[in-house]
């Protein structure tokens, strides 16, 4: 676990009311974190790796969670920007603005957007299962998930 700088901590707070301003109608208060996160981070290490990036973001949380985090986040956008794109080629060459090659192109880019975003949903869930099952704590209902399987199953 690493440590955070209550330096930059401050500054992440001073910038979330202004970002939750402009985006609170579209988004949600965790994508806006995340996003004042990130730009805390491309500021400090001005570079566009996301280990770099997940390492530079002042949480309490481990780099690799931050990385998964970043992972899931731009995952969600390239699918939505690669079916958009793909919607556009398919309407440019239904009226002939397009070649059979470029929409060729945009479909497999929507596919690969597609795998990518399901990957990282299911690394998610995997990760999720394993804290539940590591802290035998049931999150959604807050209990905890009982020990006794003897018991649970009906078993004497």
């Amino acid at each position: 676990m690493k440590t955070t700088n209550s330096k930059d901590s401050v500054k992440v707070n001073q910038i979330l009311p202004i970002m939750q301003d402009h985006f609170g109608q579209n988004m949600n208060l965790a994508r806006i974190k995340l996003m004042a996160l990130l730009l805390h981070a491309l500021c400090v290490v001005q570079t566009v790796s996301l280990h770099k990036l997940a390492d530079a973001m002042p949480t309490a949380v481990d780099k690799d969670s931050n990385l998964r985090r970043l992972q899931r986040f731009f995952a969600k956008y390239v699918l939505d920007l690669a079916d958009r794109a793909y919607a556009q080629t398919l309407q440019r060459f239904i009226i002939g603005k397009a070649d059979i090659n470029t929409l060729t192109l945009s479909h497999s880019r929507q596919q690969e957007a597609s795998k990518n975003y399901i990957t990282s949903l299911q690394n998610y869930w995997l990760s999720y299962y394993k804290i539940r099952k590591l802290t035998l704590f049931d999150f959604e209902l807050g209990v905890p998930i009982p020990t006794d399987f003897d018991r649970t199953l009906g078993v004497k």
